[in-house]
């Protein structure tokens, strides 16, 4: 970051906020801002661990059966206080010269605007992961083999972004919603969140369940 200010270019830092770092919101956001960050980001730390002892990969995906939360995950209520102590900094002294992008996010939302951010968009799939290889994935949280599109070297991103598994990735993000969030009055501002935070079990269903962030 230092090279980058010496230079006068602009940066953004992504922030994950887990066990680690969730009860020190104010010292986070402040070393940030000494740090000469602007444009902050703040992405809540979610990995389900699998309860099979025989299985190669530990971390699984959603809607996986033999999965348990990873303890370094962080609970809905925590992840929430501790954007609320950023935002009580914030409002008061810097909302005209930082942007937090869940702030921001949410005011747009609620005056109407489209949303920018595949979170909070009703449907998803368009912020790629690409690999080195050329392996293209849906995206930078579902980079397992269910989930790779292709190779950028036998198609071109515009064929595998088109692609039947592109656009069911998507749409799946709105037509696997619980009635409970179909309900939700917030539902217009976050539109069920990130699929692959959707964890708490449903009855009946194995798979694409309640936003475990959500704590509603």
């Amino acid at each position: 970051m230092s090279l980058l200010k010496a230079h006068h270019v602009e940066f953004n830092t992504l922030t994950v906020v887990g066990k680690h770092n969730v009860e020190h919101a104010r010292e986070v956001y402040e070393f940030l801002l000494a740090a000469g960050s602007r444009y902050m980001q703040f992405i809540p730390l979610v990995e389900r661990l699998s309860s099979d002892s025989s299985s190669s990969l530990q971390l699984v995906l959603p809607g996986e059966s033999a999965a348990k939360l990873a303890p370094w995950s962080v609970p809905s209520w925590q992840f929430g206080d501790f954007l609320r102590q950023i935002f009580d900094v914030w409002i008061r002294r810097d909302v005209e010269r930082v942007s937090v992008q869940m702030f921001d996010v949410a005011l747009a939302a609620w005056t109407g605007q489209p949303p920018v951010l595949c979170v909070h968009s009703a449907t998803c799939g368009h912020a790629f992961a690409l690999e080195s290889n050329g392996d293209l994935y849906n995206c930078d949280h579902y980079v397992y083999p269910e989930h790779k599109l292709g190779n950028i070297h036998q198609n071109s991103i515009h064929e595998l972004n088109h692609s039947e598994r592109a656009i069911a990735f998507g749409e799946a993000k709105e037509t696997t919603l619980t009635a409970d969030c179909r309900r939700c009055e917030f539902r217009p501002v976050c539109h069920g969140g990130c699929p692959k935070h959707r964890f708490c079990g449903v009855a009946g269903r194995s798979s694409w369940s309640q936003l475990f962030v959500c704590g509603l």
